[in-house]
């Protein structure tokens, strides 16, 4: 059972980094620069958060083979999404159909590749890690 805590922080405390770097972004940085700009500028710092998480939560549980480190990243997204989800339609009640545009990458959306990211992260730190 102790296998799903590494996931199950990573999916957690992701969610946390990007709560809160999504309430920076609707107070500071749209007002400021705009709505698409916001989103650029909020995306780079806040992948930043999330890939020294992949690399904390890859050391701290000791993860030390790719199929772990796999694991960790995949359902740690899937932890994330679960909770943003349920945020999101549950309680702040958005439409199914705004919530998912949030998916599209096609008109630039960037939570995709964010997502991607966060996924692969843990993978790539077990690979630096081992190579030491």
């Amino acid at each position: 059972m102790r296998w799903i805590f590494a996931p199950l922080s990573y999916g957690l405390i992701g969610f946390g980094f990007g709560f809160l770097f999504g309430v920076l972004r609707e107070i500071f940085l749209i007002p400021l620069f705009g709505h698409n700009h916001g989103h650029l500028l909020e995306f780079i710092p806040l992948i930043i958060a999330i890939s020294v998480l992949g690399f904390w939560v890859t050391a701290h549980w000791k993860i030390r083979n790719s199929l772990k480190a796999l694991q960790t990243g995949i359902l740690g997204v899937a932890f994330l999404l679960l909770l943003e989800s349920t945020l999101a339609l549950f309680i702040m009640d958005v439409p199914v159909k705004q919530y998912l545009a949030a998916f599209n990458i096609f008109e630039g959306k960037l939570f995709p590749y964010g997502l991607l990211i966060m996924a692969a992260v843990p993978l790539i730190s077990q690979n630096l890690i081992e190579k030491k």
